[in-house]
Parts: C-alpha cells; sequence; structure tokens
C-alpha cells in the first residue's frame, strides 16, 4: 500500500527525508495538498535540493518537461514565483525602511521580515511570506508615516478591508505597493490585546539586529495563540520550520525559548511548538512536550484541509464569543443586548453556513487582486477576452461548497478538499454567476461597486477567468 499524500509530504519535511518521500513530490496530490496549506514554495526548494526538478539558476535538463502543467514544472513555477515574490517584499521593505530611518522612528521587523538576514533559512526564497510587517516603537507616529509611504506610492488595499485586527491597536490597514506583491502592515503592537502581555519584543537601534530567541517566541505565540484559538490543533508547517531551523543551526536553544516566557500560557505553547517540530523534522528538541497523540491527530487534519478549517473554526469561536474578547473588539463595555447582536454578527460572518449574498459593504479592489486561490495553477485554459460574449452565461460547476468567512468568500473543492480563498470582487461575481448573463453580471456588479462599467467589465473578466482557472466556473466561450 502506497504512502498518502499526508505521509508523504511529511516525511519529506524531515531533517533527513527518506527517498520514497522525495520521490512522491511529483504526484498531483501531494503537490495539490502542499499548495492547499501554502507550502509548494517549501517543497519545491527541496525537490530543487535532490534533483528533482533543476535549479532555477541552473540550465534546464535535456527532456526535461516545460509544461506549466505538468507536476515538476507546477513545482519549479513555485519556485520562481516564490523567489520574485520575496524581491517584491525586499523591494517594500527597503522602501518602508528607508522612510523610517529619515523620520528617525526606531521600528522591528516580524515573523519572516526578522528573520530574513539571520541565516534561519539556507534560501530564504522558499519561505512561504505574504507580507511585510513592521512593529513601530512609537505608535503615535503611525499616522504620518502612512501618509508619508502613500505619498510616495502606497495604496490603502481595500481587499483586506475586512480584517478587523487593527480595532485593537494590533496593526492599521495594510498598504500595497503598484506593481509589487504583498502588502505592508505598520503594526501599533506584536500581538492582539489579549495576547499583548505575553511577550515582550525589543526595539532595536537602526544598527542593530532584534534578538533571534524574542523573534522565536513572537513566532511562537503568534502561530499557537493567534485569533485567540489557545494551543489550535493544527500544523503551522513555517512558524514549525522556522523554530526547527534555528536550533539545528544552533543559532537557539529550546531552553533559551522557553525560559524567555514568564507566562504560563505561553510557555506551554512553546513547549507543544517545540514537540511538534521535533516530529516534524524527526529529532527531540531538548524542552519539547510529548506530542505522540497531539501529532498523530495534526497529522490527520493536515491530509484534510476541509476537516481542518472546520476544527480551526470549532476552536477559535467558542473564546470568540466570550464577553472579554468582544469587548476587546469594540474597545467598550457591553451590555446584555449590545454582547448579544456582537455575537450574532460575528457568527453570521465567521460560521460556513453556503453563499449568502453579496456583502453589505459591497465589493472593491484592483483587477491584479480581484481573485486569489491557494491552487491558481490547477484548473482550464485563461479564457481570451476578446472572445467574451456579454449574452453568454457563465454558469456555476457543481462539487463546489462555499463559505463566507471573516476573510471573504471560501470555495471548498469537495473532490479533493481544498480551499480557494474569493476576496473582492471574485467572491462577488461568484455570487451573481448564476441565471444571469455576462453582461448582466457586469451591470450588477458596476452598480453594487459603483464604478464605470469598462473598469467593471474588466474586474468582472478577470475574476471569471480565476473562477475557470479552478475549474469552480464554466465559462462559454463563441
Amino acid at each position: 500500500m502506497s504512502p498518502s499524500p499526508g505521509t508523504v509530504l511529511l516525511a519529506a519535511l524531515r531533517r533527513e527525508p527518506p527517498r520514497w518521500a522525495i520521490d512522491g513530490l511529483t504526484q498531483p496530490r501531494v503537490i495539490e495538498l502542499a499548495d492547499a496549506h501554502g507550502i509548494l514554495p517549501v517543497v519545491a526548494e527541496i525537490a530543487s535540493r535532490f534533483g528533482v526538478i533543476p535549479d532555477l539558476d541552473a540550465a534546464t535538463p535535456l527532456g526535461f518537461s516545460q509544461d506549466g502543467l505538468s507536476p515538476a514544472g507546477v513545482l519549479l513555477a513555485a519556485r520562481r514565483q516564490s523567489r520574485d515574490r520575496h524581491a517584491d517584499l525586499d523591494a517594500i521593505r527597503d522602501v518602508a525602511g528607508r522612510e523610517l530611518r529619515k523620520r528617525g522612528v526606531l521600528f522591528r521587523h516580524l515573523k519572516g521580515g526578522a528573520l530574513r538576514s539571520t541565516g534561519v533559512w539556507a534560501d530564504f526564497s522558499a519561505r512561504p511570506t505574504r507580507d511585510v510587517d513592521i512593529l513601530l516603537g512609537d505608535r503615535t507616529r503611525i499616522d504620518s508615516i502612512e501618509s508619508a509611504l502613500i505619498a510616495l506610492g502606497f495604496e490603502r488595499s481595500d481587499e483586506v478591508a475586512t480584517s478587523r485586527a487593527w480595532e485593537d491597536d494590533h496593526h492599521d490597514l495594510p498598504l500595497i505597493f503598484e506593481g509589487r506583491a504583498g502588502s505592508l502592515e505598520l503594526h501599533a503592537a506584536a500581538l492582539a490585546q489579549r495576547h499583548r502581555s505575553r511577550i515582550e519584543l525589543d526595539i532595536p537601534g537602526f544598527d542593530d539586529e532584534p534578538d533571534l530567541a524574542t523573534t522565536l517566541r513572537h513566532v511562537i505565540i503568534h502561530a499557537q495563540l493567534q485569533d485567540d484559538a489557545l494551543l489550535q490543533w493544527r500544523l503551522p508547517i513555517v512558524a514549525l520550520l522556522d523554530v526547527a531551523f534555528a536550533l539545528e543551526s544552533e543559532l537557539v536553544t529550546g531552553e533559551q525559548l522557553i525560559a524567555g516566557f514568564t507566562d504560563r500560557v505561553a510557555r506551554r505553547a512553546g513547549r507543544i511548538h517545540l514537540g511538534l517540530a521535533s516530529r516534524l523534522r524527526g529529532s527531540r528538541f531538548p524542552g519539547s512536550a510529548p506530542s505522540a497523540i497531539r501529532w498523530w491527530i495534526d497529522a490527520r487534519l493536515f491530509e484534510r484541509p476541509r476537516l481542518a478549517y472546520l476544527v480551526r473554526e470549532a476552536v477559535f469561536v467558542p473564546r470568540a464569543l466570550s464577553r472579554s474578547v468582544m469587548q476587546a473588539r469594540f474597545g467598550h463595555e457591553l451590555g446584555v443586548a449590545a454582547l448579544a447582536r456582537a455575537r450574532f454578527d460575528f457568527l453570521r460572518e465567521r460560521i460556513p453556513r453556503g453563499a449568502r449574498g453579496v456583502p453589505r459593504s459591497g465589493p472593491s479592489g484592483r483587477a491584479d487582486h480581484a481573485g486569489q486561490t491557494e491552487r491558481s495553477w490547477m484548473g482550464a485554459k485563461r479564457v481570451n477576452q476578446e472572445t467574451w460574449q456579454e449574452s453568454s452565461t457563465p454558469t456555476r460547476v457543481d462539487g463546489f461548497e462555499a463559505a463566507w468567512s471573516a476573510s471573504g468568500l471560501v470555495l471548498i473543492d469537495l473532490s479533493t478538499d481544498v480551499l480557494h480563498h474569493l476576496n473582492g470582487p471574485a467572491a462577488v461575481v461568484y455570487d451573481l454567476v448564476g441565471d444571469r448573463t455576462a453582461g448582466q453580471i457586469c451591470d450588477a456588479y458596476a452598480t453594487l461597486a459603483e464604478v464605470p462599467r469598462e473598469e467593471a467589465w474588466e474586474l468582472v473578466g478577470t475574476a471569471l477567468n480565476e473562477l475557470t482557472q479552478i475549474k469552480a466556473v464554466a465559462w462559454p466561450v463563441s
């Protein structure tokens, strides 16, 4: 009996992966699972290191398939895209850093940005990184710094405006930079208010490096306690690798990490994190907690992304509904009626209930951010815009379950358990697809978004392309 995709993938992440796991990286189901968990760049780097795919900087071997939809081609494309994305993030980081230095505002990078120059990752371009997080030493300067960055070409990102993380002064609205992937978040605090006291981050001088052990403690807290779901039953692969690589490189020790936690809950989170990292890498790290049962459960959930998503919601929601958390979100005391209303609104936004109609806030966003999916490489060939007919009627494809969450609309591919996150226009367009023609969808979108029809046509077309690529919509072409 051949090993399951999850078994192959987790075995390939070990410190000394077996050959059968390396050879299994080109199995489509393994690639799909890695993409669903956002770790395809990690898998692509492993495949490159062990000769499964050629190195980007080396000559392509004769006979290597260049087909973008072949397993090897997908891995090579993921490696290239990850390197390009890191180049964009570095550019954003440099622009922001120069502006902060010019204004004399001390700051420190968080998570990936703080690990960028530490040598924790041998190839940092393999680390999945979505954005640039910067913690300011003077929170009162955020508005002026944001205004200065907007003058340099940054824009506020409406695509993530449904996130409410900044309402407790965690971070300001994300900024995007024209022509660059990723976003910039200016943080007034390292963590959400309810976890802020668990760790204190140093703000180094302009010529100093932040303390690595403190950076890793922040990574652990963020991974294990995010969204106030204490010690979630999941495998935060990237955070586990951050810590494992640092320990294996002897840059820090497990004892140092645990000793730096003064909070009991944070210390337990650290011990569990080290235990999961030990299982992932196949060697026990000192200070780790036993994790055999937890690892078995987490590994089962890891192999079933849809179930893992629902479990995460089940763990998160009870804590999120507590009076203390609700009051932290709104910033003031809530009476009985106000608390009940807040809980109702939260559940309506968060619990998967199927597609429910267009969000009241209306769509907004840019064409190049119209659709985001965790498996964008799969699906049909991109539609040629010149062949679109306004009279044709796009239809939804069976086999997908739609659920609204706080991050937007999530499409669950029931045949593969892969999750596709649709932000902004893509979510609204999917909701509009049904009995409407393409022209009617465009008219409805233009009305909802209050944009000219020409702009709506471009956004709707881009969204339909994305939905066609993941095979969630069938788009007739004449």
